[in-house]
């Protein structure tokens, strides 16, 4: 058991998911090409109007959509980000994956529950 959720990535209104045990091999993949700090830089920037690095955006989400098993192209996902209609779709995507690095369940170390000793019975 991971203690992770099956990492849910929509494209073209279609939703996969990756298996919660494949958490840190995508979590790895994808930060080869953004990570937490810079997603949050990036979305600050399109909230200003400041303009997002879609190289940066494009490469963290076709990393999850290729995980996730849809069959596109890196020309397919550049064009979905540039023209907009898969753009929410990406970032959210992306936050949903460090969303669950970053919870608190995840960062608190598991407790195992104490056995308890059997008590004998008093003859």
């Amino acid at each position: 058991m991971s203690g992770f959720d099956p990492i849910i990535v929509k494209f073209g209104g279609v939703e996969k998911s990756i298996p919660a045990n494949d958490f840190f091999p995508t979590l790895s993949a994808v930060e080869e090409h953004i990570t937490f700090d810079r997603l949050n830089e990036i979305i600050v920037a399109m909230q200003n109007k400041s303009g997002m690095r879609v190289g940066v955006i494009c490469g963290g989400y076709f990393c999850l959509l290729r995980r996730a098993g849809f069959k596109v192209t890196e020309k397919e996902v550049l064009h979905s980000i540039t023209s907009g209609v898969e753009t929410s779709s990406a970032i959210e995507s992306l936050v949903y994956l460090f969303k669950q690095l970053m919870s608190e369940e995840a960062t608190t170390p598991q407790k195992k529950p104490i056995a308890k000793k059997a008590r004998k019975a008093k003859s």
